[in-house]
């Protein structure tokens, strides 16, 4: 398997039905790629969405928090399970275009990071290029907390890279 995702979620299964049926509508195989939904111990309706999701999509894996850890640390869980030599990054409110993960594949086999393009539902905009990122920026963005948190909302990093500059914090 080449190609691991992560979503985290929090009490929002309502938006994350959109993020999974945008991933069933990939244009890479789907044996390709396994999904990794992290729920922060939401209380709503996220574990039905993933057993739906589950029947037509049998590369996912569920982890539930039994208690709130927040983002950071629930993307450290996705990543510890991830059997995927790359890691792509999407939130549960982002709906990726249909060739998303296939472009991301394409051009982590090139670049240690990659910043890609998805659609939000809640703000309806489409952000249209992939951004080439130097580890470097992404290392010094981590560990002085400079970088908005919108810059971490869809990209995607080689396992090996993730491991070397250090966990989310």
């Amino acid at each position: 398997m080449d190609i691991s995702i992560i979503i985290c979620t929090y009490n929002r299964a309502n938006l994350l039905k959109f993020t999974l049926e945008a991933l069933l509508r990939q244009s890479l195989p789907p044996e390709k790629f396994e999904v990794i939904i992290v729920d922060d111990s939401s209380v709503d309706d996220t574990f039905n969405v993933y057993s739906k999701f589950k029947i037509k999509f049998s590369n996912v894996t569920y982890l539930y928090n039994s208690f709130n850890i927040g983002l950071p640390l629930s993307r450290n869980r996705g990543i510890e399970v991830a059997a995927g030599e790359h890691v792509l990054f999407t939130d549960d409110d982002c709906i990726p275009s249909e060739k998303w993960v296939e472009t991301m594949s394409f051009y982590l086999h090139k670049n240690p990071v990659v910043g890609g393009s998805v659609e939000t539902p809640l703000l309806n905009y489409l952000q249209l290029s992939f951004i080439c990122i130097r580890i470097s920026c992404l290392y010094t963005c981590r560990r002085n907390k400079t970088c908005k948190d919108d810059c971490w909302r869809k990209y995607g990093i080689s396992k090996g890279c993730f491991k070397r500059t250090g966990w989310f914090f």
